[in-house]
């Protein structure tokens, strides 16, 4: 199995742009990425979407699940704003405008206005 910086030097390639690897251009995440916030949910969110202010997680909890919507304008103090309980585990969840449509195992497909 190829790695991802391997498979990306081949892309590069192969689309005419030269690519130098150097020891020195490695950088180092941690120096960059801080934890700066977060937000406890009951259950195992499954799938996140962020459109502007808001993050939208599809939630599987023991016997159901939901859609909570967390107002994230502040990003040191996220707040839950909104919950829907769907008929099952919450798996997966897209946004259109202000309609989120969200994958409820067998129950198939829960749509939501979130205006």
């Amino acid at each position: 199995m190829r790695s991802l910086r391997g498979l990306l030097c081949m892309a590069l390639v192969a689309i005419g742009v030269p690519v130098v690897a150097r020891a020195g251009d490695c950088i180092d995440y941690r120096d960059h990425l801080h934890w700066v916030g977060g937000i406890e949910i009951d259950g195992d969110p499954m799938a996140l979407v962020v459109d502007g202010a808001y993050a939208y997680l599809a939630v599987a909890a023991p016997g159901t699940g939901r859609l909570d919507v967390v107002d994230v304008r502040d990003p040191h103090l996220p707040v839950l704003v909104a919950t829907l309980e769907t008929p099952e585990a919450a798996q997966d969840v897209a946004l259109d405008g202000h309609i989120a449509a969200v994958a409820c195992g067998e129950s198939g497909l829960v749509v939501v206005d979130v205006s």
